[in-house]
């Protein structure tokens, strides 16, 4: 039954299937640990696959979801771990001593029988282009499908984000063939410490699931962590890893043109090369995202010394934040001065030209590095005027999402502050935390208030 080793992950080993004698193109065997940590997941995943194959005995419709064929569970012996071992040693030296320290002997297993999908993530999806609006549409349609076929039997899902996961058949359809769920209150084998350990969203936000549940976007939006996962980073668009879709922390230059990678394991599984832990082979670092989060122009004057331009700049991915202030005004600076010709083709003199409405952005920078700091340029694009500065640009970007900037109110009068007692709900509004030395208001749908200490300044956050 077990042959070659396909792969392997944090629950499960998946082998191919040497009978062949399942679906068109055979079968796959993946088996699960119930004994180590872990195991709770692994169970639910289990019920859900056995699950699946009586819908399918039925005639139930399972859309996006693979063919099941078969499923028991075992307690692991000597003889059976050896031929995993030996079947597991030739693909990965390390999914060996994975396979022993996850499965070892006198723990008990599951085994799920599935449908082997001819196009995955390792042969490239048998050259399909997931970029395709075409492919894109009908991919959609499948996984909205394949959502609410499992909501509606009981089952919150994740992890379908990740590329790896998912495969197409021989009739070009999508199949999620590793979706991580946990059964939903009210349903037979509900348990709210497999809900905390395989979907802990669920469990920290259950508002937002009813409420994403009530508006459809449980079922249109991609889940990974967690649907709400993505809120921690600021920007919508934060470069995802080609394969598994987490945050990206290198960009490469592969065979097929640049792909992000959140870590050397996801890079060597793209390229089919073992590049080690992050700190052994160090890849290139993801490049920062800059943008402009304020700028003026500055002022003018005749008399007296120009107001300076200034501008704010950080990374759409990363909390880099910095501010700096150019030499002299740009207000009356243009880039394009030589292009401005009167009716006999000569150049305009430039009190005859108008000043710029400048419209600047980023155009590069400079990381830091051991003998100087980094510099970014920035330049309006209606008339190509262009400055640069000296910032501090740490190399790489850490892509774990962006700060506000904090706006920062007067002094306060200390006189006023009566520092005796704890402040009063009424008064600074709901979620009031009281510590001995300070006051805290934790943020009430708008003007967030907080005073930390005797001597410290009033934060004021939107």
């Amino acid at each position: 039954m077990f042959g070659e080793l396909i792969g392997y992950g944090d629950y499960g080993f998946v082998f191919e299937d040497e009978t062949e004698i399942n679906g068109p193109e055979g079968s796959v065997v993946k088996i699960m640990t119930l004994d180590t940590p872990g195991w709770e997941c692994n169970l639910q995943q289990y019920n859900m696959f056995a699950q699946l194959m009586n819908h399918q005995d039925q005639g139930i419709r399972t859309p996006g979801l693979p063919d099941i064929f078969k499923h028991f569970r075992g307690q692991m012996d000597i003889n059976l771990l050896n031929i995993l071992s030996y079947m597991s040693k030739d693909t990965d030296p390390h999914a060996v001593r994975a396979l022993r320290e996850s499965i070892p002997v006198g723990t008990e297993y599951v085994v799920v029988i599935m449908e082997k999908l001819p196009c995955v993530a390792t042969n490239q999806y048998c050259g399909r282009n997931l970029k395709d609006k075409g492919n894109i549409a009908e991919e959609q349609s499948v996984y909205e499908q394949m959502v609410k076929y499992l909501y509606d039997s009981g089952w919150w899902v994740r992890d379908v984000i990740d590329p790896r996961n998912v495969g197409y058949n021989l009739h070009g359809a999508p199949v999620w063939f590793d979706p991580m769920v946990a059964r939903r209150r009210g349903f037979p084998g509900y348990s709210p410490e497999a809900i905390e350990m395989c979907h802990e969203e669920v469990d920290a936000y259950p508002s937002s699931y009813r409420k994403a549940v009530q508006d459809g976007s449980y079922f249109t939006q991609r889940h990974g962590y967690g649907l709400f996962h993505g809120e921690t980073f600021v920007s919508r668009d934060y470069p995802q890893c080609y394969l598994c879709g987490l945050p990206a922390k290198i960009e490469v230059l592969t065979a097929v043109g640049m792909r992000n990678f959140c870590s050397n394991k996801c890079r060597g599984h793209y390229e089919g090369i073992d590049y080690g832990p992050d700190d052994y082979f160090i890849s290139p670092k993801l490049e920062h995202q800059l943008s402009i989060v304020e700028y003026s122009p500055g002022i003018k004057l005749d008399y007296e010394r120009d107001i300076e331009a200034k501008v704010t700049i950080k990374c759409n991915n990363c909390p880099l934040h910095f501010k700096h202030s150019f030499d002299e005004s740009h207000v009356n600076k243009r880039g394009d001065w030589h292009k401005h010709k009167d009716e006999e083709g000569n150049a305009m003199d430039k009190e005859e030209i108008e000043y710029c409405d400048h419209d600047m952005s980023v155009i590069k920078y400079i990381s830091n590095d051991w003998e100087r700091a980094g510099m970014a340029a920035i330049r309006c694009h209606k008339c190509q005027l262009a400055d640069e500065m000296s910032a501090d640009i740490p190399e790489g970007c850490s892509n774990l999402g962006s700060q506000k900037p904090k706006w920062f109110g007067s002094e306060p009068d200390w006189e006023d502050i009566d520092w005796s007692e704890p402040p009063k709900k009424d008064d600074l509004g709901d979620e009031v935390e009281w510590e001995a030395d300070a006051y805290q208001i934790l943020r009430n749908h708008g003007t967030a208030l907080t005073v930390m200490g005797r001597y410290s300044a009033i934060n004021f956050t939107s």
